[in-house]
């Protein structure tokens, strides 16, 4: 006879999986590496992966989608619209004001503008709501370039001499390739280091600071085949004796044939012992130049161009200063300077055009 199992004690199944018999090694399951790509790059993965022979569980896992998605062929890119601006009633009102404003004056800035509306309807909105709304509206922002204001007998003036030079000399002529061309020029590295931070309730503090903290006064002249020369000037006033003395250093012993000098009326350019040897040393030299016409000689854009790269390394002391002016000035090509001369007629043309008004910086 069997024994009998004692009642309430019955077998419970292993809730732990079975073991794996010993002597056979783990199964090593590789999935594929999951590829980071934006929703535009998927769908030519897609097709670029099935091209390979992968199968759809990989492209899935790689590309980050479901297998239904590769199996169709990728999916649609999702686009972003733009979000439309909600303009009210009063802003689009204004901004009319605004548009209808700066087509009666377009070289305006946004405080006349705001001017202009604040008179025309009585309430006068700030320059930044008006800067505002011109730049919903499309509109540009532009520095405008300074233009010196002429008389009429400046025009005159300019436009007689433009018209006798160029009626004097042809097109072709050598006359204009043996100009050369003098001014000065003074610039330096501005302070604008001037504001500090103050504690609330503290007095503001006041500091004196020079307006340049490195400046340099400089004389050169400048023409073709190579013709051109910088100097240093001591002080910031240039007299009839001390431009004498630079010139008869620079150009007393050299030979001017076929050479034409220019210069500007400055005080110190029309002393008559600088004419007097002017008219020794030179053929022919300019001597009815026009007031106020920097537009005309060439020089003026060297200076601009000069002092922009010399101030580029921002020197700290006026020596350094002079130094990056003299390296810079001897760097440039000597076709630079020839480009400059011989653009003098081309700005008389330009001269006589605009009834002798100024012709702007570019020529």
């Amino acid at each position: 006879m069997s024994e009998r199992e004692p009642p309430g004690r019955t077998e419970s199944p292993d809730p732990s999986p079975p073991r794996r018999p010993p002597g056979r090694p783990k199964r090593k399951v590789t999935r594929p590496k999951r590829i980071a790509l934006r929703d535009e790059e998927r769908q030519g993965a897609i097709v670029a992966l099935r091209a390979i022979g992968k199968s759809a569980n990989d492209i899935a896992a790689m590309v980050g989608v479901s297998e239904r998605t590769v199996r169709r062929g990728g999916f649609k890119v999702r686009q972003e619209h733009p979000k439309k601006e909600v303009v009210s009633p009063p802003v689009r009102e204004r901004r009319k004001r605004v548009m209808r404003a700066l087509k009666k004056r377009p070289r305006s800035n946004s405080q006349d503008i705001a001017n202009v509306i604040g008179e025309a309807t009585g309430e006068t909105p700030t320059k930044r709501t008006v800067a505002r709304d011109l730049r919903a509206l499309g509109v540009r922002h532009l520095t405008c370039d300074r233009v010196q204001k002429l008389t009429p007998e400046q025009k005159k003036k300019r436009l007689e001499f433009s018209k006798k030079m160029l009626a004097l000399y042809p097109e072709h002529d050598a006359f204009w390739s043996g100009i050369v061309f003098s001014d000065e020029s003074m610039r330096g590295r501005s302070d604008m280091d001037s504001t500090c931070w103050v504690a609330p309730g503290e007095e503001r503090l006041k500091r004196e600071i020079a307006r340049w903290d490195c400046k340099i006064h400089v004389w050169g002249y400048i023409g073709t085949d190579g013709v051109r020369c910088i100097r240093r000037i001591d002080g910031e006033t240039v007299t009839g004796p001390g431009y004498l003395t630079r010139l008869k250093e620079t150009i007393g012993k050299r030979q001017w044939k076929n050479r034409t000098w220019q210069q500007d009326n400055a005080p110190a350019h029309t002393a008559k012992i600088v004419k007097e040897f002017l008219g020794r040393n030179f053929p022919t030299w300019i001597a009815d130049w026009p007031p106020c016409s920097p537009d005309l000689s060439p020089i003026e854009n060297l200076w601009g161009r000069l002092w922009v790269d010399a101030l580029k390394n921002r020197p700290t002391t006026s020596a350094t200063l002079w130094d990056a002016v003299q390296k810079t000035f001897l760097a440039y090509d000597k076709s630079y300077f020839d480009t400059l001369v011989l653009s003098f007629r081309r700005r008389l043309v330009m001269c006589v055009e605009k009834e002798g008004d100024t012709i702007g910086s570019r020529y």
